[in-house]
């Protein structure tokens, strides 16, 4: 339940580990926009997020409707995707 083990790494060690997780989340996001930008992956990842996603679905609803803020709505779903992309290219980099 709780990690009882002292930090085994050295100050240095730990700032190379810690550097290199964000090295590895800077190039993550980059091929986020990368896939954001490919209309292919973009539908299908928009496609998957309206399947899964009540709370998409929600806003796609009221986006279409024009109820609530149409920016909002459209950053909401945009994220939802983003999110999905992500956590495809995470799961392929394992």
């Amino acid at each position: 339940m709780f990690d009882l083990k002292p930090n085994l790494l050295s100050p240095e060690e730990q700032l190379a580990v810690d550097q290199f997780a964000a090295k590895r989340w800077g190039h993550i996001e980059e091929l986020v926009i990368e896939e954001m930008r490919d209309p292919d992956r973009l539908i299908a990842a928009l496609v998957s997020v309206l399947g899964d996603n009540v709370t998409t679905r929600t806003r796609m609803a009221d986006l279409l409707r024009g109820h609530g803020d149409r920016g909002i709505n459209i950053a909401n779903i945009k994220m939802d995707c983003m999110d999905l992309i992500r956590e495809w290219i995470i799961g392929a980099d394992k």
